[in-house]
């Protein structure tokens, strides 16, 4: 099987590209999978190019660009994938008009006949569209709108079973599962520290504030003295200095790791 996977992939280090990197290998270990073409966005620092034995990475889009839309209609075209897989989150592409275009990518692969699974990470339904940098009146429109041309794939993953129930019950949707965020096998760890430990991880901003588990970790202490705190993650891109602020209001400063390189993370 060939698979072309559009993604945005690290070194972004925001929204859904760690999730597209881990898929995109764990799919090219699978012994059926004869190759994997990632169509990513562009990185500072990144080549527009690389290509091992069953991987190919092409960077060639950009966040909030007008040309997405018809760039990965005229690269998905050119592979010979037997599958098109789109790992999308709302923003993905940018929140300008042009990412509702590029958003309709998936429906435009289906027409022209290729197998499509979509990962949906957000739903604009259930999702708060201010936080995201997205209009709510036009935002919940549009993107409802985008929504249902994504339902046109041939299967819909999605990562919350809250997103599964909406999307059967509420938009009659036939062709969704609900696969929940996993941890590779191939991935070592070191052993657990000695002190009981709450770590939180991501990329932060105002739709994912720490905040709310260094509170609970302060009442906690009343019980159990020796409970750790760790934040790990750096600011979301939309939100410059957002962990800056946290880390005045929560009194983080020594539990704030910021941005964890992935050679850190077993020892994480």
């Amino acid at each position: 099987m060939r698979i072309c996977a559009v993604t945005s992939f690290p070194p972004t280090i925001a929204g859904v590209a760690d999730y597209g990197a881990f898929l995109v290998e764990e799919l090219a270990r699978d012994g059926r999978v004869e190759h994997v073409t990632v169509l990513a966005d562009r990185a500072r620092g990144a080549a527009d190019r690389e290509v091992s034995r069953r991987l190919e990475i092409r960077r060639m889009w950009e966040r909030d660009r007008p040309s997405i839309g018809v760039a990965l209609d005229r690269a998905i075209a050119r592979t010979n994938a037997d599958v098109v897989w789109f790992n999308l989150g709302l923003t993905m592409f940018g929140t300008s008009p042009a990412a509702v275009t590029a958003m309709a990518a998936p429906l435009a692969a289906r027409i022209r006949g290729r197998r499509t699974v979509v990962t949906l990470h957000e739903l604009p339904q259930v999702a708060d569209l201010a936080t995201l940098g997205i209009g709510r009146v036009r935002g919940r429109l549009v993107s409802s709108i985008v929504v249902r041309a994504l339902l046109r794939a041939n299967e819909v993953v999605v990562t919350l079973d809250q997103y599964r129930d909406h999307l059967v019950h509420g938009l009659g949707a036939r062709n969704v599962t609900h696969v929940a965020h996993q941890v590779s096998q191939h991935v070592e760890h070191s052993d657990e520290p000695a002190d009981e430990t709450v770590l939180v991880f991501g990329t932060f901003g105002p739709h994912k504030d720490p905040g709310l588990v260094a509170q609970a970790v302060a009442m906690l202490r009343a019980s159990h003295p020796g409970l750790r705190l760790v934040v790990a993650g750096a600011d979301n891109p939309r939100y410059p200095g957002f962990m800056e602020k946290c880390r005045a209001a929560w009194d983080l400063a020594g539990s704030w790791r910021g941005y964890v390189p992935r050679d850190e993370l077993p020892a994480l």
